[in-house]
Formats: C-alpha cells, structure tokens, sequence
C-alpha cells in the first residue's frame, strides 16, 4: 500500500521508480537493530543422573552396524525439518514461517559441519552441539521468530561418568515443562566380536 500511495502521489506510475524508492528507504532507515549478545546470553545447567544402563551387546542384529544400534534408530525415526544448516557456514535455517537466523557474529562454539540435533516445542528451536574431545554438550535456544535467546553449556555432575570411545551420541530427546530429558550413550569398542554399549539417562532445566 505505501508503494501505491507513493506512485498515485507522485504521479511516477509509469515511468522509473527506483530513485524515489531508494530515497524513501535511505530516509526512513536509520538505525539497523543490533542483534543481542551471544557471550552475556551464556549460561551454565548443571545435569541431573535418572538412569544408568547395564553393559549389553549394543545390537541384537547379525551385523555390529551403527545403523542398528538404539540411538540411530531413534533419531531416524524421530528426525525433525523444523530446523536445518543450510550450505552456508554458521547458518541456521528456520522452517517456521520461512525465517533464517544467522549466527556467525555470535558463538565462537558453533561450526559448519559438525554433529547437531534440533528440536522444536511451543517456545523454542532447540539446537544441540556435541564435543568429543572432551564430551560437552551446548544448547542453543532460540524463539519462533528466529531470535537467539541463550547458550546453555550442560555440565555433568562429577559422579556421571561416561567411558567406551570418545563419541558419544545424544538420543531419546523428551521435553516436558521446563525439563530437557535424553540419553548419552558410551559405546567399548571390541575386536573380532561385538561391540557393547550402555548409556545414561540425564535430566536439565531448560527455563
């Protein structure tokens, strides 16, 4: 409507435009938002030990694939669109009302390719990062509208402890209220037999 009232006003409908456009723009904006700080947004959640597992045989399938243990199956079956990395580094994008949110003048912790699980409720786009060496996990909280809110480093209290290799994959993500629940698997690597694994189940505020 402004473009319309714009042309019938200033009788340009049919001729070039585009100077008076980029003059209105040039006037009318002059300030551009500063996105907030991600380092005084960084927050420390202390973890809560639910559960621990026995020491079993990490799948019951004739062949000791990756694919067939617990934690693959789950995020196949449960992986979730709501949020992806696009080709650009630092980039996420957002599939809730098409909305893309750059990262890159934030968190020095975030990279291109690495291992990440999203999960989207009522509030927030939930991005995971996971470290191997050593193993931390970062929550990346963000509203509807793209907006980045939070880092939540997530510590592991000192009598959580996790073993087998250095990967450790993050699944069975459940969010109820304020609470994030999932699972850290340990996975002991064998020679000329099957590999087995366990894992614990873990419990962080999240609000």
């Amino acid at each position: 409507n402004i473009w319309n009232a714009i042309m019938y006003y200033s009788n340009i409908a049919k001729v070039d435009n585009k100077e008076t456009i980029l003059k209105f723009l040039d006037k009318s904006i002059n300030k551009v938002k500063k996105d907030r700080n991600w380092t005084q947004s960084t927050t420390n959640a202390i973890a809560t030990l639910i559960y621990s597992s026995n020491l079993q045989l990490c799948t019951t399938n004739k062949s000791d694939d990756y694919r067939y243990y617990p934690f693959s199956t789950w995020n196949n079956e449960k992986r979730n669109y709501s949020v992806k990395l696009s080709p650009k580094p630092n980039r996420f994008i957002f599939n809730d009302n098409n909305i893309t949110y750059t990262t890159i003048s934030h968190s020095k912790n975030f990279c291109r390719y690495c291992y990440t699980t999203d999960y989207k409720t009522s509030k927030y786009f939930l991005v995971f990062r996971i470290f191997s060496k050593p193993f931390r996990v970062l929550l990346y909280k963000f509203d509807h509208y793209g907006n980045f809110l939070q880092e939540v480093h997530i510590k592991l209290l000192k009598n959580i402890t996790i073993g087998g290799n250095n990967w450790h994959p993050i699944s069975h993500i459940k969010i109820t209220d304020n609470k994030l629940n999932f699972r850290i698997y340990s996975i002991y690597e064998q020679k000329n037999k099957k590999n087995k694994c366990s894992y614990i189940q873990i419990e962080v505020k999240i609000d």
